[in-house]
């Protein structure tokens, strides 16, 4: 992949972000000439005004340069040009975490909240109404919990984590359903800080999540463990084999992408789908569980022997910067675990967009607040090679 073509293309979206601001401006500038010369009297003479310090206007962090405009042109209609003014000067502030990053910042703690009165929860969910952006989350205070579970929840400015458990089928099933204010914020972390080409270093997730500073986090793909499909990781390619199982991509904007097993035919026309669609990191397990909102069904896959009866690992994703971690296994007196298939309806169900399969087993855990949320299969963590993780955006300090 070439670093200058996407140099390039960053810097084309830089001067083109730079230009709609100019054109703004201008037209700014324009309307409130157009009302000095309305409302001023020909017949009396007006002292010249001071000219006023320039203003710099960084962008608005949830509009467009498009949309920004239009409201402060609404704005000027109802209220002049202060109103414009505050329209353009009100911008939240967009926190990013470098890419090549190894952990993101530091969090606060105390911000976790533990509990089972799902009001504490609504409370809590009123608060981080600006960063929800209007997004509906799929638990609701009616959700029918798991008896006697605890509900997990940390929010910031920039990070919304809920954890709670159901039982369906006599299956317990932990979610983990997380909103963030920046695709930077969802990361992918190996064992190491480093790819490894064959079985490399691991450690409990746990570790991994404590040494990334991961607000909440999931088990990935376990990539050393085999050698099928396609894996990036800091837009690099170190795998691709792409003709037997589907792959699952993460881009810079947070969205999730699938590439169908055999669909990209080899590494010139991966290369290119890494590039086009600006992916950060990939993960090759699977099978593809929903998407376009429907869940997928599967009579064969060479991977996580669906067919059978076992703890699963799934992420989706319900909205833009929206996402559900899902387990399914066993917890308490509940010993149904799923098939592939069930898995796939079960996450569907919770209204998610997209979702893809992660390595299962003993393997599928969710750690939020150092410690693992779901009940892991014999109650003991397998050392792993990589996770997937959200992390707050807060500078430390």
């Amino acid at each position: 992949m070439s670093k200058r073509k996407t140099a390039e293309k960053r810097s084309g979206r830089a001067w083109a972000t730079a230009g709609a601001v100019l054109l703004c401006t201008l037209i700014l500038s324009l309307c409130a000439c157009c009302v000095f010369f309305i409302v001023r009297s020909p017949a009396e003479e007006q002292p010249e005004a001071e000219p006023e310090p320039a203003i710099v206007v960084a962008p608005p962090a949830k509009k467009t340069e498009s949309a920004a405009l239009t409201a402060a042109l609404d704005a000027f209609a109802d209220g002049g040009l202060e109103a414009v003014t505050g329209e353009l000067l009100y911008s939240r502030p967009v926190y990013t975490i470098p890419e090549d990053a190894l952990a993101g910042p530091a969090f606060d703690r105390s911000k976790y909240v533990h509990t089972d009165d799902p009001a504490v929860i609504q409370a809590i969910i009123d608060s981080a109404a600006v960063l929800l952006d209007g997004q509906e989350l799929c638990w609701t205070p009616d959700t029918a919990r798991m008896a006697g579970s605890e509900m997990i929840c940390y929010c910031d400015e920039t990070i919304f984590v809920l954890c709670w458990k159901e039982v369906v089928n006599n299956c317990c099933l932990s979610f983990c359903e997380v909103r963030i204010a920046h695709g930077s914020q969802l990361r992918r972390a190996l064992t190491g800080g480093v790819y490894s080409e064959g079985p490399g270093p691991r450690i409990s997730e746990i570790e991994l999540a404590g040494s990334v500073n991961a607000v909440a986090s999931i088990n990935g793909d376990f990539y050393d463990y085999r050698k099928m499909g396609i894996t990036v990781y800091q837009r690099q390619i170190y795998r691709c084999s792409p003709a037997q199982i589907d792959s699952c991509f993460f881009t810079a904007s947070g969205d999730m992408l699938f590439a169908h097993r055999g669909e990209l035919s080899g590494e010139g026309e991966a290369e290119r789908f890494v590039e086009d669609n600006d992916v950060v990191f990939g993960l090759a397990f699977g099978p593809i569980l929903v998407e376009n909102g429907e869940a997928t069904h599967t009579d064969y896959y060479p991977l996580g022997e669906v067919n059978g009866h076992y703890s699963r690992a799934a992420i989706g994703q319900l909205g833009s910067l929206h996402y559900l971690l899902m387990t399914c296994g066993f917890g308490d007196w509940y010993d149904n675990v799923p098939d592939i298939n069930q898995t796939a309806r079960y996450i569907q169900a919770k209204g998610v967009e997209k979702a893809y399969a992660l390595d299962g087993g003993g393997t599928a855990e969710i750690v939020v607040d150092g410690r693992n949320y779901n009940y892991i299969d014999f109650d003991t963590e397998r050392p792993l090679s990589d996770i997937i993780y959200f992390v707050t955006a807060l500078p430390e300090g």
